[in-house]
C-alpha cells in the first residue's frame, strides 16, 4: 500500500475523488486508512452487542478520542454502508470552488465572459481582464485582481470556448473523442497513405543562395510496414501535376533516382499499391488521379472520413518525425513564434531544394526505414521484406508488382490539356508545340481536340497524344534554346506582363522578356557579390594595419621628445584635421 502511485506524495498529481464522491482504497493516504481500521473495529463491536447502552457509546467515544453524536454518526453510515471506506473523514477544501467576491461583480464576470469573451473570436484574457474592470469601474465597485477574473474563466468548458470562439468544428477536431481507425492491412502495399505539409525550413536557390521560401514534401508511406516508399519535393503547393511526380517516384525502383541525386544508401520499397489512402484534399480526387490508378491495376484513391483527422495519424506522425529532425538544419523554422525567439531562419539557410532533397533522401532510407517502429516493433525494412518472403510458418505475398514501362507510368498521372492542331502546332501558355506526327492531321484540316499532357516542372516541352497508334509522343517548342521554365513561374511571368499593361501576346517578347529579367537578375547579384568582397578587403586591410600599429607601439620605445606647438592657441579654434601622416623613426 505504502508504494501505490495514487495517494503517495511523491508522484506526480493524480486526479481523486472530492468531497461528496465515493473512496476508492487506492486514493486514500496511510493515516487517514489506519484511522479507518481502528474505526471500524469499534463500530464493529458496537453492532455486535444486543444491547448498546449509553455507557458503551460514551466509552467508544473515549476510545475514538472523538465526541458522543459522532459515534452514533459511523453506526449510521456504516449500516449504510457496511465498507471501511465509510468511515474515513473526508478531506477539506477550505470552501474552494465558492465564490467570495460580490455578487454584482460575480455577475459583471460571468456577463463579460458571455458577451465579450466568448462571442469575439480573437479576445485575449488579457482583453477580458480589461473588459471586466471597464464595466466595474463604469458601475462603481472595486475592480477584481486579473486571477479571479482569469479563474473564473477556467470553470468553463474549454469545448464550449473553442466552439463559440472558433467553430463547432474546430472544438470537435480538438476535444471530440478519438473514435474508430482504418482496418489493418495483412501485407505491404495493401493500402499506402499519401499526406502533404510545408516543410519546417527555408530553402536557397542554387544560383545566389538566397532565401526563395519554404518548400511543400509529399510523402508515401505503406501502413502495413510503416516504411516511407516515396516522396517529393517542391516549392508550389501540391496540385494533380506534382502529385503525379510522387505517385511515380514512389511505384519506380529507385536506383537511378539515387545514382542521380547522390543517395548512397539502399531503398528497396517501390512497387504498385493496391489502394492509396489519402485526405480530402481535392488534388487527391481528380479524374487524372483516378483513371491513372484504375490504369495501372489500382483501386481509386480512398479518402479519409471527413472530420476524423486520427484516421491519418499513421502518416501525420511520420511527417512530424521528419520536421522534428529538420529542426537541426541551419534556416529551420519553429511552430510558432514563441520558440522561433531571436532565430533567423531566413538569413541562416544554407540548403538548395536539391540539397534538402537529398537529406530527406539520406534520412528516410539511411534512419527512419532501418530504425524500429513504435508499432510494429520492427524497422520498417525489415518488416517490408518478410510480409512479401515471409518468416517461420508465415507464407509470403511473392513481391511487388512492378511496371514494365515507367514513362507511360508517368505520363498516364500528368496533367492533361485539349488543343487544336494549327499551322504553328498547338498553342498552350502562349507557346507553341510542335512534333512532326502533327503535320498528317494538319493535312487533313483535322478540327478536332487533340489531347496534349505536361509536366509543370518543365514546360519546354509537351506529350502530345497520336489518337491514330495511341502513343504520346515529345513536342518541343520551335526553339529548342528556349530556356527550362516551371509553368508556375512561366505564368507569374505572363501576370507581370499583363499587370505592366501588355494587351497582346507574343512568344518571342516573351521570352526575350524572361531572359532579361533573369539577366538582371543576374548581373545585380554580381554586382552585389563584388562589392560586398570589396567592403571585406577594405574591413581586413584596415584591421591588418590597426594591429601593425599595436605591434609597433609595443616593440619599439618612443623617446621622449619635448616640441612646440606649429599652432597659436586662437588656432583651436579652427577646424581641426582628421588625421595627420604619420612620421616613422629612423
Amino acid at each position: 500500500m505504502a508504494d501505490s502511485p495514487l495517494y503517495n506524495a511523491s508522484q506526480k498529481e493524480v486526479a481523486l475523488p472530492g468531497n461528496a464522491a465515493t473512496f476508492d482504497p487506492q486514493c486514500v493516504d496511510e493515516e487517514r486508512w489506519a484511522l479507518g481500521i481502528k474505526r471500524q473495529k469499534v463500530v464493529l463491536r458496537l453492532l455486535a452487542l444486543e444491547g448498546r447502552s449509553t455507557f458503551d457509546i460514551e466509552e467508544a467515544a473515549k476510545e475514538l478520542d472523538c465526541s458522543v453524536r459522532l459515534v452514533w454518526l459511523l453506526l449510521a453510515e456504516y449500516r449504510k454502508n457496511p465498507k471501511l471506506t465509510s468511515l474515513i473523514p473526508k478531506p477539506k477544501n477550505g470552501g474552494r470552488g465558492k465564490s467570495r467576491i460580490n455578487p454584482e461583480i460575480d455577475k459583471i464576470i460571468e456577463e463579460s465572459i458571455d458577451e465579450f469573451y466568448l462571442k469575439t473570436p480573437h479576445a485575449l484574457k488579457s482583453h477580458l481582464v480589461r473588459e471586466v474592470r471597464f464595466r466595474c469601474h463604469k458601475a462603481g465597485l472595486k475592480k477584481p485582481s486579473a486571477g479571479t477574473i482569469i479563474n473564473r474563466l477556467k470553470k468553463r468548458s474549454n469545448h464550449e470556448i473553442v466552439r463559440k470562439k472558433r467553430g463547432a468544428k474546430e472544438a470537435r477536431d480538438i476535444y471530440a473523442p478519438i473514435k474508430g481507425k482504418t482496418p489493418e492491412t495483412q501485407y505491404p502495399l495493401q493500402r499506402v497513405q499519401i499526406d502533404h505539409t510545408r516543410f519546417d525550413g527555408i530553402v536557397v536557390d542554387s544560383f545566389d543562395r538566397q532565401p526563395v521560401g519554404r518548400p511543400w514534401i509529399t510523402i508515401f508511406q505503406d501502413e502495413y510496414s510503416r516504411a516511407v516508399i516515396g516522396y517529393y519535393l517542391t516549392l508550389e503547393h501540391p496540385k494533380t501535376g506534382t502529385l503525379a511526380l510522387g505517385i511515380t517516384h514512389s511505384i519506380l525502383p529507385k536506383d537511378v533516382w539515387a545514382r542521380k541525386i547522390g543517395l548512397e544508401f539502399p531503398w528497396p520499397t517501390h512497387g504498385i499499391p493496391e489502394l492509396f489512402y489519402t485526405d480530402n484534399a481535392k488534388e487527391f480526387v481528380t479524374p487524372i488521379i483516378r483513371r491513372g490508378c484504375e490504369e495501372w491495376g489500382m483501386r481509386p484513391p480512398e479518402q479519409r472520413p471527413k472530420r476524423f483527422s486520427h484516421f491519418g495519424g499513421i502518416i501525420e506522425r511520420t511527417m512530424k518525425t521528419a520536421m522534428i529532425e529538420a529542426r537541426l538544419i541551419p534556416g529551420a523554422t519553429a511552430s510558432n513564434t514563441q520558440d522561433k525567439g531571436d532565430y533567423d531562419s531566413t538569413g541562416l539557410a544554407v540548403l538548395t531544394l536539391q540539397e534538402l532533397d537529398l537529406w530527406l533522401a539520406d534520412f528516410f532510407a539511411g534512419e527512419y526505414n532501418i530504425l524500429p517502429h513504435s508499432h510494429t516493433g520492427l524497422p520498417p525494412f525489415v518488416k517490408w521484406e518478410r510480409g512479401f518472403n515471409g518468416e517461420g510458418n508465415s507464407i509470403g505475398f511473392g513481391g511487388p508488382r512492378t511496371v514494365d514501362d515507367p514513362e507511360k507510368l508517368f505520363i498516364d498521372f500528368l496533367p492533361l490539356k485539349e488543343r487544336k492542331i494549327q499551322r504553328y502546332g498547338c498553342h498552350i501558355w502562349y507557346i507553341k508545340y510542335w512534333h512532326d506526327t502533327m503535320q498528317y492531321f494538319l493535312d487533313r484540316d483535322d478540327k478536332r481536340d487533340f489531347v496534349f499532357r505536361y509536366d509543370p516542372r518543365d514546360i519546354s516541352k509537351v506529350w502530345f497524344l497520336n489518337p491514330l497508334d495511341g502513343q504520346y509522343y515529345e513536342a518541343r517548342t520551335y526553339d529548342l534554346s528556349r530556356p527550362i521554365v516551371t509553368l508556375w513561374d512561366w505564368l507569374a511571368h505572363i501576370k507581370n506582363l499583363r499587370q505592366d499593361g501588355q494587351d497582346s501576346f507574343d512568344e518571342d517578347l516573351l521570352f526575350r522578356s524572361y531572359e532579361a529579367r533573369k539577366d538582371i537578375v543576374k548581373e545585380a547579384t554580381s554586382k552585389t557579390k563584388k562589392k560586398k568582397a570589396i567592403r571585406k578587403r577594405e574591413r581586413t586591410h584596415q584591421a591588418r594595419e590597426e594591429v601593425i600599429l599595436e605591434r609597433t607601439d609595443i616593440d619599439k620605445q618612443v623617446p621622449e621628445i619635448e616640441f612646440e606647438s606649429d599652432f597659436e592657441d586662437a588656432d583651436l579654434d579652427g577646424e581641426i584635421p582628421e588625421y595627420y601622416d604619420i612620421e616613422k623613426w629612423s
